[in-house]
This record gives C-alpha cells, structure tokens and sequence, in this order.
C-alpha cells in the first residue's frame, strides 16, 4: 500500500489544504480520501515517508504551512495504511517569523523514525537547513536542529536511517563568489 499527497487549492480560492489517498500495490485502487490539513491557513509542499517493509505502520505527511506575518512553520502529521489520520497535526518548526520550506522526509526501512530536512530563509543570500525525527508512535525525540548553514544550502534529501542509526541528508551549495553548485552529504547522529 502506497499513500499519495497533493496540495488542493478549491476552485476560486487561495488556501490550499493537504489530502491523501491510499493505493493499492495489488490492483491501484484508491482508498478513501483523508485530509491531512485543513484549508484554515495556506498550507504547501507536502511530502509522504512511508515504510515499504510492512504494512501495519502509518505514513508521515510533512508540509509548509504559510501563517502570513508569522512565517512559514513545518508540520507533520501520521496517516494509518487505512487512510485515516493516526495523530494530531505534529509542529516540527513554528518559530515566529521564519520562514522555513521544502520539507522532505525520508522512508523508514523498518526503523522507528522519519528523518526530516528543510531550508531555512534568512536573507536572499543566507540560508540555513534544519532537521528533526519523527517516531512511528507520532513522538518527535528531539526538538528542530539546525544542521548546516551558509550561503544557499538547498534541494535537501534525507535519507532513511542507517544500521548503526546514523542517517545522512544529501544538499546543494551554491558558493556566492562564483555562483558554482557543489553536492554535499552530511552524516548525523541518530
């Protein structure tokens, strides 16, 4: 079972909400319609980390959600292999004024959590990308860390955990001088 996420935005409006549907690996049939997150605020991006060794686990939604003058804040949210919502919405980042997106989040692969990256705006030249986990029981073990910053790291990937519990994310860097893109990894602690 696979679960799918999009961004709806209703006809003639501006707000977008998160919706998922399950599919079947069998025969692609979908399942019922979940939403993730309301439209009560504009929500963007959403990204689904799933767990393809078992079925009995829920999937991990992260998304942006635009709060206006407060910034753009990284939420999550668990959804059951039935298609209906295990947890609460989960506040990975809600700093005041930040302007965090492009949140991606890894698979599992049997592990207990999710790893999570996503950039940081500071300036149009200055950004920074920030991480957090997610565990299976809808817990976040440790609080938003920042994990590197600099001059534009972007496009992060995260990757699923390690056998020793480290995890790694995989990220670009644009070097300002000469406007020249490099790929780094960094490795992180479980």
């Amino acid at each position: 079972r696979f679960l799918v996420v999009a961004r709806v935005i209703p006809s003639g409006g501006t707000l977008g909400s998160i919706r998922g549907r399950t599919v079947s690996a069998q025969n692609f049939s979908f399942g019922p319609e979940v939403i993730v997150s309301p439209s009560s605020t504009s929500n963007l991006s959403p990204d689904v980390g799933g767990d393809p060794s078992t079925s009995s686990r829920p999937f991990c939604v992260v998304w942006t959600r635009d709060a206006g003058t407060s910034g753009r804040h990284i939420y999550a949210r668990l959804v059951n292999p039935d298609g209906t919502n295990a947890t609460g919405v989960l506040t990975l980042d809600a700093t005041v004024g930040a302007n965090n997106g492009g949140a991606v989040i890894s698979k599992s692969n049997r592990s207990l959590d999710w790893n999570i990256v996503w950039s940081r705006s500071v300036s149009v030249s200055i950004a920074s990308l920030w991480a957090a986990q997610v565990r299976h029981d809808g817990t976040i073990p440790n609080t938003a860390t920042v994990v590197t910053s600099g001059s534009l790291p972007s496009s992060p990937r995260a990757s699923s955990p390690l056998a020793d519990g480290r995890w790694g994310f995989l990220y670009r860097f644009v070097d300002p001088s000469n406007f020249e893109s490099t790929l780094n990894l960094r490795l992180m602690n479980g």
